[in-house]
């Protein structure tokens, strides 16, 4: 072994050692979730699933990986607060930003122990499955650059793990849980093909998603037949009562006239003689 060799040994790597021992003492860990994405994810959640399965009657599993109690970023969110375009107050410690990514960082870097521990999905995992607008864009990009790169076994997969999550999060709600399952599995999770990803590079917009058409039953329909009539009949009857009114009105008027104009001719003539 050199000279230079041992010197390296002998001093050169326990310093570089204990140096990234010190930054390891004084760093979080690496949140390993997308903020951004986290963000479109949560608002796809609550534009577009929720509205969904609230049109079923239905409701979110507590369980489920997508319920807000889950959110990893969620109390985050709360955090952060937008006095301007271009400046953000982080309502933990109150140091302000000019740009939503830079509080994002602050975040990432100073405050990862106000996290709760039992939240642990990052939302922006289910992108594709969301159909987040970025994630979209990402595929567009992608395969205009590379039309191979979509792996349609991958895809596949992540198509039955679709499945699995939308039975896990209502598929207990019975009947309306298996409606609703088989709503989420024909718009959502069917989706996941190298098919549709190359008709989104090719333009083709993101469809919305239908909502449940849900028919009357008997009971309903003979409510509202019955409440139909019933307006129409209490309708004839207003009509019926104020065109009596009015003609009586009228006649009487007619017969006050007729009197004081008879009254009049008998008052000239007793005046004559």
């Amino acid at each position: 072994m050199g000279v230079l060799q041992l010197f390296q040994v002998l001093f050169i790597l326990p310093l570089q050692g204990a140096t990234e021992a010190h930054a390891q003492d004084h760093e979080h860990p690496a949140l390993l979730c997308n903020r951004a994405a986290a963000r479109e994810a949560r608002k796809e959640v609550r534009d577009m699933l929720i509205p969904l399965v609230k049109s079923y009657g239905a409701r979110m599993s507590p369980v489920c990986p997508l319920h807000k109690e889950h959110d990893r970023l969620l109390g985050h969110e709360s955090q952060k607060k937008a006095l301007t375009i271009s400046n953000w107050r982080c309502e933990i410690c109150g140091k302000s930003f000019r740009s939503e990514h830079y509080i994002d960082m602050h975040l990432d870097r100073k405050h990862l122990d106000t996290l709760p521990h039992t939240a642990t999905t990052c939302l922006g995992d289910f992108c594709d499955i969301l159909r987040c607008p970025g994630w979209v864009n990402g595929v567009k990009a992608r395969l205009r650059e590379n039309p191979a790169d979509c792996d349609e076994r991958e895809l596949e997969a992540r198509r039955h793990y679709c499945q699995h999550l939308m039975h896990d999060c209502f598929a207990h709600l019975n009947e309306t849980g298996h409606a609703l399952f088989e709503s989420l599995d024909s718009q959502l999770c069917s989706a996941l093909t190298c098919k549709w990803q190359l008709q989104l590079r090719d333009g083709k917009a993101v469809p919305p998603v239908v909502h449940a058409q849900v028919p009357l039953d008997r009971n309903s329909l003979g409510s509202t037949i019955l409440a139909v009539v019933l307006l129409l009949v209490l309708g004839g009857l207003y009509c019926g009562v104020y065109c009596w009114y009015r003609d009586t009105k009228i006649g009487r008027g007619d017969l006050k006239a007729r009197s004081n104009r008879r009254g009049g001719v008998s008052w000239f003539k007793s005046k004559a003689y």
